[in-house]
């Protein structure tokens, strides 16, 4: 029976996440997917990996945050998947199946109750609050990071054992703990981590009454551990905070990024505090209740004076109080919260974030709850009172009465298959809504009280799908809405731009710049709008601005050299255009206005090599294929 289950419990998690998640695979790129995927330069080619290591991967990458093995896992993605966006969403099923799996294997050895342990992964494996970070090929962060760190916390006993193993995990857990915190930076938990899964470890009061294990001691007290274990472990823990600070060192300091996202509004520390206690409650009742799951994530910041601040700040160091008394009676049964709010912390908004709350932020939080629920319901309905002496009524008065033996056994596989029944359609639901932009954010933008970044990415998504006038509906209901976004005002001007009204397009671009001067793209569609009005010195300052803004605008680049050509200054052309061909080196565009500078350089030979490559792209141009023919002539090549 034990050998049978080795291999139905985990058959039966990946059908479970096959069911939640299968629908994933037939949706396409999505939501931040064609900044990390689709326009991503630097997964494109292999030459490119050094710049994992260099201040010129956010550049390339588009990315804010240093995560290099997320950019390592879009290279064999791509390598293998090309721009098929199903090859992309089955690694993240993968990931999340292993994350599950890891889970199982994981709880199972701390808790010792293979019962309880197959419906923490049960859970985590269909809980809807999951559903963004695997649905979500740009969110793979979060899979990759609780991947490395459970498989981390897995190597910790053979580490902390003496004998030869002790180097093999020792060196498997740092790997994987390097791993982890080059994939996402909430990693840094780890450590801390590490520390409560051994604190809890060594005192199951509960898990042998419902495992059928013998009692560790008397009074459940836990056993004390050899000073060699306890020097190993605190070796081990060294190492371990070590790297965090050494990776702190490299994000924050040495790699940090040109441009990193500014979190909005400022506020001082008691604001900050409470909007973090209004974050902390929701996402605990969003564990509880996963409803109204929307990519719009509605948040009130909080202020000095905010009742309701205050009510979540009292009830968020109520939770913690209890958690904290429950771990000096139950440390095994506290460990689930307990890594909850560990977890929660680097993305509770205590410092700031620019986008303060996300779904996605719950994947490595939820695995606490996962363990607590059918912990907590393990030990209420699976503890027996001993069996009393015939005719002692000694039993204390006003004790709960526990049920029936024989219900205990059922009720608690009943209440966690209810569960089940209920999580498993809503994240189906959810993969589905993932299809594409239109059915991610048409619900958002269709409620009662939609907001101004709901109705913009819509647009996007109704543009995408070529339906202009609901696109331009869409960003004026967003524009009137919140009259300071600056995406609403910019995105008009270009849909006005492509109806050929110019005119009008230059005062909403010029709207969108007074919203805020430094968008960037804003400064790039009103370069276009000045280049088609043949104000071509206004555009470069506009350009270049665009750039300085963001340098990783491929577009404003490219649209430099375009006037820069036009002008008559081919070397400063050929300049911004190699920079933009360095930012997507796969632009044909860019690569024959390349070669068209060179040839006008008197470069001839050069721009045959150019020609050539742009052949490469695009085989059937004529045109490039009638100037390779005209090069080789010249210079009497074949």
């Amino acid at each position: 029976m034990r050998h049978a289950r080795r291999f139905v419990i985990p058959a039966a998690l990946a059908l479970l996440v096959l069911a939640a998640y299968g629908l994933s695979l037939r949706n396409g790129f999505v939501y931040d997917d064609n900044l990390t995927v689709v326009d991503n330069a630097l997964i494109k080619d292999w030459r490119t990996w050094p710049d994992l290591f260099s201040r010129r991967y956010f550049l390339l990458a588009q990315e804010a945050s240093y995560r290099p093995v997320v950019t390592l896992t879009y290279y064999l993605d791509y390598a293998v998947w090309g721009r098929n966006p199903a090859g992309f969403h089955l690694t993240n099923l993968l990931l999340h199946l292993a994350a599950v799996l890891l889970l199982y294997y994981f709880a199972a050895g701390v808790l010792r109750a293979p019962r309880v342990a197959a419906w923490a992964a049960a859970l985590f494996a269909t809980h809807p609050m999951l559903s963004e970070a695997v649905n979500a090929i740009s969110f793979r962060e979060d899979l990759l990071a609780l991947v490395f760190m459970l498989a981390a916390l897995l190597c910790l006993p053979m580490a902390q054992r003496g004998g030869r193993g002790r180097t093999w995990g020792v060196a498997a857990a740092l790997l994987a703990t390097a791993l982890a915190l080059l994939s996402k930076e909430m990693a840094v938990t780890l450590p801390i981590l590490a520390m409560l899964v051994d604190a809890a470890r060594g005192a199951p009061q509960w898990a042998p009454a419902v495992a059928g294990a013998r009692p560790v001691a008397s009074g459940g007290q836990r056993p004390r551990r050899g000073g060699e274990t306890e020097k190993r472990s605190l070796s081990l823990y060294v190492g371990l905070f070590a790297l965090s600070v050494a990776y702190l060192i490299l994000r924050f300091g040495l790699l940090r990024a040109s441009i990193e996202p500014q979190p909005l509004p400022a506020v001082g520390w008691p604001a900050r505090l409470l909007t973090s206690a209004k974050i902390t409650l929701a996402n605990m009742l969003q564990m509880l209740w996963p409803a109204d799951m929307s990519p719009d994530y509605r948040l009130t910041y909080a202020t000095a004076g905010d009742l309701l601040g205050w009510a979540a700040l009292g009830m968020v160091l109520l939770t913690l109080l209890g958690v904290l008394r429950l771990w000096r009676r139950q440390p095994l049964l506290a460990l689930g919260p307990a890594w909850f709010f560990v977890a929660l912390a680097p993305v509770s908004n205590l410092a700031a974030l620019a986008q303060p709350k996300a779904d996605r932020y719950l994947y490595v939080p939820a695995v606490g709850f996962c363990l607590f629920a059918p912990s907590l319901l393990h030990h209420l309905l699976g503890r027996r009172p001993a069996a009393s002496p015939p005719g002692d009524s000694s039993a204390p008065r006003g004790a709960v009465p526990l049920p029936p033996a024989w219900l205990s056994r059922r009720l608690m596989p009943l209440l966690l298959l209810a569960t089940l029944a209920c999580y498993l359609p809503l994240s189906a639901a959810r993969s589905a809504m993932w299809r594409d932009s239109v059915s991610l954010w048409r619900r958002a933008a269709s409620s009662s009280r939609p907001t101004a970044r709901a109705l913009i990415n819509f647009a996007y998504g109704s543009h995408e799908r070529r339906s202009r006038d609901r696109a331009h509906h869409l960003f004026l209901r967003a524009a009137l809405l919140e009259p300071r976004s600056a995406a609403a005002w910019s995105n008009l001007a270009y849909l006005m731009m492509e109806r050929g009204r110019n005119d009008r397009a230059v005062i909403l671009a010029a709207r969108a710049l007074r919203s805020d001067p430094t968008y960037a793209l804003g400064h790039l569609n009103f370069g276009v709008l000045l280049e088609r009005r043949g104000r071509l010195r206004g555009a470069i300052r506009r350009y270049l601005l665009s750039t300085a803004l963001h340098p990783g605008y491929q577009g404003a680049y490219h649209n430099l050299g375009v006037v820069f050509g036009a002008i008559g200054q081919q070397t400063k052309a050929l300049a911004a255009l190699r920079h933009a061909q360095y930012l997507r080196r796969d632009h044909p565009a860019t690569a024959n206005l390349i070669a068209d500078t060179l040839y006008r350089l008197g470069l001839h030979e050069r721009a045959l090599t150019a020609y050539r490559y742009v052949l490469a792209l695009q085989p059937q141009d004529a045109r490039v294929r009638q100037n390779v023919l005209f090069l080789e002539r010249q210079f009497g090549r074949k």
